[in-house]
């Protein structure tokens, strides 16, 4: 029996549902005669007989003084740890509300020492592992975020609702900054050549430049049980994910994984996204700067797309490829891997 200990910063947002408390709590339902996991609860305990109960000791996005007197006490003790990334934590752009947090001298500094004293690192997608994991390739790995059917029961089916779709929050300002004058003009165009037809609905935050000139919907933060739930009814058939092409946030957003396109697709939607490799995926069509962006949402809205079609093709790569399953089997792997010595 492997015990893990999980130290992670809030257990119900995106991060943990997809990386953190949602694959660990699958886990040990999975493999209950090898995996058995436990929060770590409180304040950090760095204490030998606190932390001698356990095989493993796992780090959702660790940065700060704490998690590196941590992994110090592991090694001490001789306790592996893993820690876990979906983010480019080194290089946050600007203008993102997280840079004052990670662009500081003491949260790079404890990055790097993290990352060496790390037993094994896993990161979201490849380019973040190239990047943020460059120096330490050989005791990393990528596992994909997946949709995770066992929380998430309801997908809907496509049908041909007269609504795109954005989902995100403050930290996304800047990327739809870049497309805003787009998705106006894109917006104002079918709905004057569709009167009562095409709305835009924004989750998360509220872009005035938008929907002061368009017709449009604004959805305020939502907790996780609402959110999810909500995704079954917004009855959207366009979900578009603007990341902007800027060269101070390119590496950054090169780096994000897919989550929109996981959850647009549950909620029956066909995503128009980045021409990454990230987004490079069965159903999603990929723009290649802003003026095509324009391009292809208005030939989806116009129906030059076979929008049913590319729904179909990526709930079922993503069904086939894509469950929590499936990369839970590559996290045991990398907690089997942990387990041997040094």
């Amino acid at each position: 029996m492997i015990k893990i200990l999980e130290v992670n910063p809030n257990t119900n947002d995106a991060m943990s549902f997809y990386r953190g408390r949602g694959p660990l709590q699958q886990l040990k339902k999975s493999y209950p005669n090898e995996i058995d996991w436990y929060p770590m609860g409180g304040g950090m305990n760095y204490n030998w007989d606190f932390l001698g109960i356990f095989d493993l000791v796992f780090l959702l996005r660790p940065f700060d003084q704490s998690h590196v007197n941590l992994m110090l006490a592991c090694k001490q003790y001789g306790i592996p740890t893993w820690i876990d990334y979906d983010d480019l934590l080194t290089d946050v752009p600007q203008e993102n509300p997280a840079f004052t947090t990670y662009n500081t001298p003491a949260a790079k500094k404890n990055i790097a020492e993290i990352l060496d004293l790390a037993t094994v690192i896993t990161f979201s997608t490849e380019h973040l592992r190239q990047e943020m994991g460059k120096d330490v390739l050989e005791k990393s790995f990528t596992i994909q975020n997946a949709h995770n059917p066992k929380l998430l029961r309801n997908p809907v089916p496509f049908k041909p609702h007269k609504k795109v779709v954005w989902r995100g929050s403050k930290t996304h300002e800047r990327d739809l900054q870049q497309f805003e004058s787009q998705i106006r003009d894109v917006m104002r165009l079918s709905q004057h050549k569709h009167p009562g037809e095409w709305l835009i609905e924004f989750m998360g935050m509220n872009p005035i430049g938008i929907t002061d000139y368009a017709d449009a919907i604004y959805s305020p933060y939502m907790d996780k049980n609402t959110y999810f739930r909500y995704l079954s009814e917004i009855e959207g058939s366009i979900s578009i994910v603007p990341l902007s092409h800027r060269k101070t946030e390119l590496n950054f957003n090169k780096s994000k994984s897919n989550i929109a396109w996981l959850e647009a697709t549950y909620a029956g939607m066909v995503s128009l996204a980045p021409n990454w490799p990230e987004w490079r995926k069965p159903g999603i069509i990929n723009y290649i700067d802003d003026l095509d962006f324009k391009e292809k949402l208005t030939a989806m809205i116009e129906g030059k797309y076979d929008l049913e079609s590319l729904h179909k093709l990526s709930w079922q790569y993503i069904c086939s490829e894509l469950t929590l399953e499936k990369t839970n089997q590559q996290r045991l792997s990398v907690i089997r891997l942990s387990q041997k010595p040094g």
